[in-house]
């Protein structure tokens, strides 16, 4: 064997061996039950699991976030039990890499999904069609009339939401068409285009009620990507210098979402907010933002590649309009519907699939 044959494969013991020794020593901490649950214990695996995943081990990086996600958690009490410092980053990791298989354990939780997904696509749906259609000025409108038109808290919203949407501003590249060329793929960009596209919507819609602060969500996060004064992925600190907004991640850009969101919350219609993740809308709200987000995204990924492109249009035509020649509402309840299902079939032939392998007869 030649010396560089010797070299690579002295290379691939040597990670072999610490791949080994890290797992005997997470196996060791939650066989601890005063360490199961802990800080430490829940970041390792989950940054064991982003490492899998780079290294192309996608199925064990999925069954540690499993255990992370349905075991030790909600063990702890839930994600907001959990410190900041922790909780952000293994929401990030969890988005990136995804749990397929493990992100439902049972029938039960994939159908409570499937059907909170068709409820709020559909009222979001309802939602920006009313929208369309109110405070729009027309040519026989009186003087006064435009200039109430104008100072009203709605105008605001329509400036606010165009400038934050249109085809200049620096956040447009994030949500339009070319965001998701390549929808079938899990890459970690695709994800986060996705996340992003269901965060903006679903914020929008919980603040329907109160159109001022509607407004002010707008302008704030439009400041936000602007300033570049953005959370890192990890840490969620501010930059000592501003970042040129044509070099942002996008993942950074969902950290600046649910960080930012969550100074609004609709004080005319508290209730609007429709935690999927079950949590308590007072308490760091930013990283329920992001934690919801996670079983759209699972979901989304029990779709084909065509009915997938079509929800990720219809999200992103709910924020930028629609592509020529379609209709911003190209999807409607009884679609929604028929997503769902394709969802419980996509759901039903994973889990087929995989008893198949595991039994060794596919």
């Amino acid at each position: 064997m030649s010396a560089l044959g010797q070299s690579a494969a002295q290379k691939a013991v040597a990670v072999l061996t610490r791949r080994a020794y890290i797992y005997r020593y997470m196996n060791s901490l939650i066989a601890k039950p005063d360490q199961r649950c802990s800080d430490v214990t829940i970041t390792g695996l989950c940054f064991a699991g982003l490492i899998e995943s780079r290294i192309g081990s996608i199925e064990s990086a999925r069954r540690h976030l499993g255990v992370v996600r349905h075991s030790l958690i909600p063990e702890r009490g839930g994600i907001q039990e959990i410190a900041e410092h922790v909780s952000k980053p293994i929401s990030c990791i969890i988005i990136w890499v995804g749990l397929e298989f493990h992100a439902f354990e049972n029938w039960h939780a994939l159908d409570s999904a499937v059907n909170t997904f068709v409820q709020i696509m559909s009222a979001i749906g309802t939602w920006m069609a009313k929208l369309s259609l109110h405070g729009k000025p027309t040519s026989t409108t009186s003087q006064t009339e435009k200039h109430v038109h104008t100072s009203s808290p709605f105008f605001r919203f329509l400036k606010n939401h165009k400038q934050l949407f249109n085809r200049k501003s620096p956040f447009h590249r994030f949500i339009g068409p070319t965001c998701y060329e390549g929808a079938n793929s899990i890459s970690i960009q695709i994800r986060s285009h996705m996340a992003l596209l269901w965060l903006t919507n679903k914020i929008l819609w919980e603040l329907r009620d109160d159109i001022t602060m509607s407004a002010k969500f707008l302008e704030s996060f439009y400041r936000w990507i602007l300033s570049s004064d953005d959370p890192t992925p990890f840490g969620f600190g501010r930059t000592a210098k501003p970042t040129n907004t044509s070099v942002l991640k996008t993942l950074t850009i969902v950290g600046m979402m649910g960080f930012c969101s969550a100074a609004f919350v609709p004080e005319k219609n508290p209730a609007a907010i429709d935690w999927t993740s079950g949590g308590k809308m007072n308490e760091n709200r930013h990283i329920l933002r992001m934690w919801e987000a996670i079983d759209m995204l699972e979901l989304l990924h029990l779709l084909s590649e065509e009915s997938r492109r079509r929800v990720l249009c219809q999200l992103s035509a709910w924020l930028i309009g629609p592509e020529p020649g379609q209709s911003s509402t190209m999807l409607n309840k009884d679609d929604f519907e028929d997503l769902g299902d394709e969802m419980r079939l996509g759901w039903l032939d994973m889990v087929r699939r995989r008893h198949l392998k595991t039994a060794g007869k596919e």
